[in-house]
């Protein structure tokens, strides 16, 4: 990410040996924001998202990155979260993958097809759930998208097991994700 140093300078850093910068411009008291750099996954980035992108106000993102919104519940980040940063990196081709698939299965009723993908749906960030002692990370995604500009589409995956698809809530949906480590830990997921 190539940043403006004079927006930069503020807003809180976190800098983590290995890892970009973590950023928490005003009014992100409850996340942290970084640039991850996900090739497959960037060729869902927004093009025309602009002030949708969290990063946007920091300076520009490099063609392969992606916004990352590190949710932290109001607490610094936690190491399990370092490692999902980890995890995302090298995951990148699965999760692009399972990203374009659920959301072509999930909008098939709106006209969407693999090929009309790009032109129809494009990521705005990715959220990095705050789920303790999960070292496969919750996953949620955030798409503007053509059928309505207003909630846009979501997907909330565990790694890259699809939980749920539907608007721009869906992922951002802590409590589900949650819900799910717990029938996990429980036997019952």
């Amino acid at each position: 990410m190539k940043v403006d140093p004079r927006q930069a300078a503020s807003h809180r850093t976190l800098q983590e040996v290995g890892l970009p910068p973590w950023y928490q411009p005003g009014g992100y008291d409850r996340a942290w924001l970084a640039a991850i750099t996900m090739p497959e996954t960037a060729c869902l980035r927004s093009a025309f998202a602009g002030a949708a992108d969290p990063l946007h106000t920091l300076g520009t993102l490099a063609p392969d990155e992606v916004p990352l919104q590190i949710d932290t519940e109001g607490r610094w980040p936690e190491e399990v979260q370092f490692l999902n940063w980890q995890w995302l990196q090298a995951s990148d081709a699965g999760l692009a993958a399972a990203l374009r698939n659920a959301l072509v299965v999930a909008f098939k009723d709106r006209g969407l097809t693999p090929e009309a993908l790009s032109s129809r749906v494009r990521l705005t960030t990715l959220v990095l759930h705050p789920v303790p002692h999960a070292t496969t990370p919750y996953v949620g995604a955030v798409f503007v998208c053509d059928w309505d500009e207003e909630h846009g589409a979501g997907v909330l995956l565990h790694g890259t097991t699809v939980l749920a698809t539907g608007d721009a809530d869906t992922g951002m949906d802590l409590e589900r994700a949650l819900a799910h480590r717990a029938a996990m830990l429980t036997g019952r997921g």
